[in-house]
């Protein structure tokens, strides 16, 4: 029994190294998750970014519809835009919405 416990210690010990490092490596919170999360994580802010930059234009436009603050211009555009109307004397400059 002696010689089956000098062996069996350090098996069990080998297999407890190995598990506990395979699943740091590659297990649900381990390196290469940490890795992967951190990639998301810039992706995501980079979204947020434009995201944060998409609501403060839209906010811009719609404080300029506000009735104390209206801009005429912006009206007689969006009405023109919206009723599909145009004067003789206009000019109409038609794209594609890509700059």
């Amino acid at each position: 029994m002696d010689g089956f416990a000098k062996f069996l210690v350090p098996v069990i010990c080998l297999f407890l190294i190995s598990y506990f490092g395979y699943h740091g490596l590659n297990g649900r919170y381990g390196y290469y998750a940490q890795t992967k999360l951190g990639q998301q994580l810039l992706e995501l802010k980079k979204t947020n970014a434009s995201l944060e930059k998409q609501k403060s234009l839209i906010e811009h436009r719609i404080s300029l519809l506000k009735p104390k603050s209206i801009s005429r211009d912006l009206l007689d555009e969006l009405a023109r835009k919206n009723l599909n109307l145009s004067d003789e004397n206009d000019a109409i400059i038609w794209s594609n919405g890509k700059k």
